[in-house]
């Protein structure tokens, strides 16, 4: 009896201590990142008369500082911008008024809150107290889900997935328990309330969740005339809100691809489809499957039937995301009950059910691993944090905004985990975010890799030109050539490029395969796209570099 007891308690620290993990970890990597992108633009009063009108120069010029700036930016963000108003408003809410830290305290908790859900929804109640569950939810929702450097502690990414995944379990729990005849009225108007905001925060969330709901209902109306309603109707209340944003469908038909319905969807199919084998937690659920096929010989679709609201969520999500080409981050609510149900049929096996002394000892090695791999991890981003507040306080002091970009070295394992500037931006050399938030569009802000840098401040005719007789150079994302350097007579350049082949690291893996069973899918010359940049007392055309070819040679068209 005493080992038994002694055994218990240990789980319970284990289990314990994995929250503590989990909500610390989430706070510090939260706590030292800088604002950059998107949470930049939303510490803003949002007022524009379209879209892209946040990314142009002078409308980010009032910073949020009251909550009814709040209310305004929304309502014009609402019809111009994008429907999730309530994350949007929690966002600037903690950006221009609370306080970035009283957030970060607020991400940890849901984090750890996350967690308790994610066990109370796939574990049975006789097995929750087996440490191992904890650790391995800790382990999936800090290494396994994609942007793993942002996801959860960028305010934006966190307030756009985190708040929307914590919402996510919560309706799911409360699904499987409205209709138990001991919720209380007070549980019934929390369900109620929860449900109406797990609606109305983000549509990849909101949509799948909706439809699932209501599909299932249908077959199961008695349950829906009872007190299913409670939690059904404001679902679909708070995601018709998101659904009837203007903005909304102002930011789809931007992203839309021009081209047929059948080639645009077959080209989305494709990409979901590699979005889904990139992501670790597809891979784990596909292992997870066939392990619980093999050791207790449970038929695959079984793995799903007793989840009908879950898998249909999925299936709707996959559907959803694909149509609309989201991006992987996008599909974290799919991988969220991907992961739920993963981690139930792990609770089927035999071995998982007793929590027994070598079990407790793996867990304490697994906990001690992550704890050691997150301090790592943590000291890390405090480095590149201190580093990217060095470079804006060099911006702020520069005449011209030129900043090289060199920051410091982090190894391969943690620099997956560590948010890298110019790395996020990535669209361009001018960033008008921190333009706006440090140089009140006073100056352009460049930031700048090393070799970039050399090209903007020296210039090219130093530099070793591509092949094909053109004056570019590649430095960074771009190819660059001085105005003063290209002859008067040139119409323009034309790309050669170079076959594609399997070790191209940018393209994805089933693009990567079109090319190999259709070399002739795309054409090996094509007309280069250029523009002018002027950067200090120097003009330069710029060609970006392509995402998925490798470019040969640039080859000058005359007259």
């Amino acid at each position: 009896m005493n080992i038994s007891t002694r055994r218990i308690s240990t789980a319970q620290v284990i289990i314990i201590f994995c929250l503590l993990t989990a909500g610390i970890f989430t706070f510090l990597r939260s706590h030292y990142r800088e604002l950059s992108g998107d949470d930049i633009l939303y510490s803003f009063v949002l007022n524009t008369d379209h879209y892209g009108g946040y990314w142009k120069d002078e409308i980010l010029t009032e910073q949020i500082s009251n909550i009814s700036q709040i209310f305004d930016s929304q309502a014009n963000h609402y019809v111009y911008g994008n429907g999730r108003y309530m994350v949007h408003f929690i966002e600037q809410l903690f950006t221009g008024v609370i306080g970035l830290d009283a957030y970060n305290i607020l991400g940890a908790l849901m984090m750890m809150g996350m967690i308790i859900g994610i066990v109370l929804l796939s574990i049975p109640k006789s097995n929750r107290g087996n440490p191992i569950w904890w650790l391995l939810t800790v382990i999936a929702l800090m290494y396994a889900f994609p942007y793993p450097d942002r996801l959860w502690y960028s305010i934006n990414m966190s307030c756009n997935y985190l708040i929307p995944s914590f919402l996510l379990i919560l309706t799911l729990i409360f699904l499987r328990i409205i209709n138990n005849p001991d919720s209380t009225n007070g549980m019934m108007a929390l369900a109620a309330i929860i449900s109406f905001m797990c609606g109305a925060s983000h549509e990849a969330f909101a949509l799948p969740l909706t439809g699932a709901v209501w599909v299932y209902y249908i077959f199961h109306f008695s349950k829906f005339r009872s007190r299913g309603w409670i939690i059904a109707l404001p679902l679909a209340i708070g995601s018709l809100t998101i659904l009837a944003s203007p903005g909304n469908w102002s930011r789809v038909a931007i992203y839309q691809n021009e081209g047929s319905f059948i080639s645009n969807t077959i080209q989305h199919i494709f990409i979901s489809l590699n979005t889904l084998i990139e992501t670790p937690i597809v891979w784990i659920f596909l292992i997870v499957t066939i392990i619980v096929r093999i050791c207790i010989g449970r038929k695959i679709w079984k793995i799903f039937s007793n989840r009908p609201i879950e898998t249909l969520t999925i299936v709707f999500g996959v559907c959803f995301l694909a149509m609309i080409n989201a991006w992987s981050y996008a599909y974290t609510p799919v991988y969220l009950i991907v992961f739920i149900l993963s981690l139930n049929k792990l609770s089927t096996l035999k071995f998982l059910k007793t929590t027994n002394g070598r079990l407790i000892a793996i867990c304490w090695i697994g906990l001690a691993g992550v704890f050691s791999c997150q301090i790592l991890i943590a000291a890390n981003c405090c480095k590149m944090s201190n580093y990217q507040r060095r470079l804006i306080e060099e911006y702020k002091h520069s005449r011209t905004g030129i900043i090289l970009n060199n920051p410091p070295k982090v190894d391969a394992f943690t620099k997956t985990y560590v948010t890298i500037w110019p790395k996020e931006q990535g669209t361009d050399v001018i960033d008008l975010n921190f333009s706006a938030a440090y140089g009140e569009y006073t100056k352009p802000m460049y930031l700048l890799a090393p070799d970039e840098y050399q090209v903007i401040t020296e210039g090219t005719t130093q530099l070793n030109k591509m092949p094909g007789g053109s004056p570019f150079v590649k430095a960074g994302r771009f190819y660059w050539a001085e105005i003063e350097s290209l002859d008067s007579t040139t119409q323009g350049f034309e790309l050669e490029y170079r076959p594609v082949d399997f070790n191209h690291a940018t393209a994805p893996f089933l693009l990567r395969l079109k090319f190999a069973l259709s070399p002739g899918a795309y054409p090996s010359r094509d007309k280069a796209e250029t523009d002018t940049i002027t950067i200090g007392n120097r003009t330069f055309l710029r060609i970006r570099v392509p995402d998925i070819r490798k470019v040969k040679s640039i080859k000058a068209l005359q007259n």
